[in-house]
């Protein structure tokens, strides 16, 4: 039983994940209300693994990570000048709250993976003459799978 409970914010996260990627390549945005939605479920998630197996402690840490989290997207977003999006930046808090469930030591790579993925599919994607340098890439997947990945190789 415990095992489902430590992986139920995983899954949860992949559902929303999934659905917002979709939206965010489809229409280059990440909707409030979905992200909210999303927000809320894994934090739920968190609260009834954490009660059943976790000690307290658990929840300061995946606190702590999803501030600092949320905390270099805005600074990314206002270094940014218009390049980013605060879609982004909103759905940060989900994944800090997964960061700071799977791995919160390791948060800051979650934001690099998604980086540098996003970088090699453009760079890709500019040699392949399927975009140009004036277009916009999605980037709440990258996020997500960044996420993902890091949340089952820590495990």
């Amino acid at each position: 039983m415990n095992s489902v409970l430590q992986i139920l914010p995983l899954l949860t996260f992949i559902g929303f994940g999934y659905v917002l990627s979709r939206i965010d390549i489809r229409e280059h945005r990440l909707p409030n209300r979905l992200v909210l939605q999303a927000t809320v479920s894994v934090a739920v998630c968190e609260v009834i693994a954490s009660s059943a197996a976790h000690p307290s402690s658990d929840l300061r840490t995946v606190s702590v990570t999803t501030g600092k989290t949320f905390l270099v997207y805005v600074l990314l977003y206002l270094l940014s000048r218009g390049q980013f999006g605060l879609g982004d930046v909103k759905y940060s808090i989900v994944v800090g709250l997964i960061a700071g469930w799977y791995f919160p030591d390791q948060w800051l790579l979650a934001i690099a993976l998604a980086f540098g993925a996003a970088a090699l599919v453009s760079i890709g994607l500019l040699i392949g003459r399927r975009m140009n340098r004036n277009s916009r890439i999605p980037f709440g997947p990258y996020m997500t799978a960044a996420t993902i990945v890091l949340a089952l190789i820590s495990r």
